[in-house]
């Protein structure tokens, strides 16, 4: 979990500093963990946490809409990992 939490903590910096190449590898390396390896805890950490972002992402997103074309991406990226999450959330939480 402390590698997920230092990625999450990596990909809010990178949207900070609206680094978005930076944002997107920190994102596709977040959709490749595995979430039935997290506790149940973690996993609602973590569904809290993407979620904040990706809505982070879609705000700044129309704040600048000429700026960010790699929300799409980041959202498309994550959808089967977070569909996986909920998923796993719903059957054992």
């Amino acid at each position: 979990m402390e590698d997920l939490r230092a990625l999450l903590l990596r990909c809010k910096e990178d949207l900070a500093r609206r680094d978005f190449e930076a944002l997107s590898r920190d994102f596709e390396r977040v959709s490749r963990l595995r979430p039935e390896e997290l506790t149940l805890d973690e996993a609602w950490e973590v569904l809290t946490l993407l979620e904040e972002l990706v809505a982070e992402a879609a705000a700044l997103k129309e704040a600048c809409a000429r700026g960010l074309s790699g929300v799409e991406e980041i959202q498309r990226t994550l959808r089967p990992f977070l569909h996986q999450l909920r998923y796993l959330l719903l059957r054992f939480g």
